[in-house]
């Protein structure tokens, strides 16, 4: 009876530890969507929209996106998510956050996509280095890499480029705080 008793508390405690540590290890090294999500009171002014996340592997990508998922699949997208959110009811985000399991390969997909894309301006976020942008008529779309983590953000809505990099800035601050966390 002592014996059965001692095995089951050490099952238990050796459950405890495995899970710990596989969390433990999921958040610091692989990819944590929840830590990427942007809820409603994290980013002042912008909630989610509706039925406007969604968590995606390589083969799911084709479903999200028109045409030109083979650059990140090639790339080795593991996974990623993408969400929705507006302002008021003007204003309109769209972000995919992808995990390509090493700096490489996001650097990759980085060059890749932004072949025809310009240096930002002075921006109060992020590294120039890892961020470029492309312009489009009341928006801005933002690519940026960091470890092995791709980003696009498209902000519209805006009457100004000005205010379109104004608008996208926290969400720049947002990313790169998580990816400095230790």
């Amino acid at each position: 009876m002592k014996l059965l008793k001692r095995v089951e508390i050490i099952t238990v405690f050796l459950t405890i530890l495995i899970l710990v540590s596989t969390s433990y290890s999921a958040d610091k090294n692989g990819f944590s969507p929840s830590r990427f999500q942007i809820t409603d009171k994290k980013i002042r002014g912008w909630v989610a929209d509706e039925n406007g996340y969604k968590e995606f592997g390589p083969e799911e990508l084709f479903d999200i996106i028109n045409g030109g998922a083979e650059i990140y699949v090639n790339q080795g997208l593991q996974k990623g998510i993408y969400q929705r959110l507006i302002k008021g009811n003007k204003y309109q985000c769209e972000i995919f956050v992808e995990d390509y399991g090493s700096s490489k390969n996001a650097k990759n997909v980085f060059v890749t996509t932004t072949e025809t894309a310009s240096d930002p301006p002075k921006l109060n976020a992020g590294n120039s280095d890892r961020i470029k942008i492309k312009e489009f008529i009341g928006g801005i779309l933002i690519y940026l890499h960091r470890k092995n983590y791709y980003f696009e953000i498209s902000v519209s809505g805006f009457d100004t480029f000005e205010n379109a990099i104004t608008n996208v800035e926290p969400f720049i601050v947002f990313f790169e705080n998580i990816l400095s966390e230790k």
